[in-house]
């Protein structure tokens, strides 16, 4: 099957604390100050489901992966490029390592942009150009399993192959394209828990495919990840932006 009954799989079988609401029951308070977070629903039960329930998937694109969205009332999980909020529905939205994982990241800029208010703001986070670009844990990991033959490629950057990196430029277009225009703009983040994030995938992926210890490993990494991701590193490995939805202009 296709369509929504693809992601009513993924609703049933997330582990969160929270419990998923329908859309419906969502409000659109304007004297609220609201916020929206998004993360792809990045699961390798996703390969499998699609390989056990479409046969013959892999000769075709298989649907765009869901986001989670995380809002005052709730978890929804919407399709990347058809968010199910009213226009102007938010004050923030935070995607944070996200969008270099997303096929279609110019739909997602343009969802933002419609459910930001003008004056709303949205943080951006993604792998930077230059020279960092090649300790990419995730693109090391595809390289060494696609030359030896060996081992379980990520499958966190499997629906666009390799993960995705922006220089300042890039993201500036495309937010401009969006309807967005950038204020300020920062780069973190050393390669130090890129080394070790690639080390864990050879050991847990690679020499042998153990997801359990993965994820434990991966936790571990994620709390050195937040430090380096609190300094400010010109020429780091990540790219803050955040950008604003423009006011109307009065007459």
């Amino acid at each position: 099957m296709s369509g929504p009954l693809e992601f009513d799989y993924i609703r049933a079988h997330e582990s969160t604390s929270h419990e998923s609401r329908p859309v419906t029951a969502l409000t659109n308070r304007r004297s609220e100050c609201r916020r929206l977070a998004v993360e792809l629903v990045v699961d390798a039960k996703l390969e499998t489901f699609y390989a056990v329930r479409c046969p013959g998937r892999a000769e075709q694109r298989t649907p765009p992966r869901p986001l989670r969205c995380s809002v005052p009332e709730g978890i929804v999980f919407a399709h990347p490029a058809a968010l199910p909020f009213p226009d102007s529905s938010f004050d923030a939205i935070a995607c944070l390592d996200q969008l270099e994982l997303t096929r279609r990241e110019e739909d997602l800029l343009g969802e933002f942009a419609r459910v930001l208010r003008p004056g709303g703001k949205l943080t951006l986070r993604v792998p930077a150009t230059g020279a960092l670009a090649g300790f990419d844990s995730f693109n090391l990991s595809r390289y060494l399993v696609d030359v030896s033959h060996h081992g379980v490629r990520a499958h966190e950057p499997s629906e666009v192959g390799w993960r995705k990196h922006y220089s300042e430029a890039d993201l500036s277009a495309m937010l401009a394209k969006a309807g967005l225009a950038v204020t300020s703009t920062r780069r973190s983040r050393l390669i130090i828990s890129e080394l070790l994030e690639f080390i864990v995938q050879t050991r847990y992926r690679w020499l042998k495919d153990d997801p359990a210890a993965y994820e434990r490993a991966h936790r571990k990494i994620d709390r050195i990840r937040a430090f380096e991701d609190r300094l400010h590193i010109p020429g780091g490995f990540l790219i803050t932006v955040v950008a604003a939805k423009p006011r109307a202009s009065r007459d």
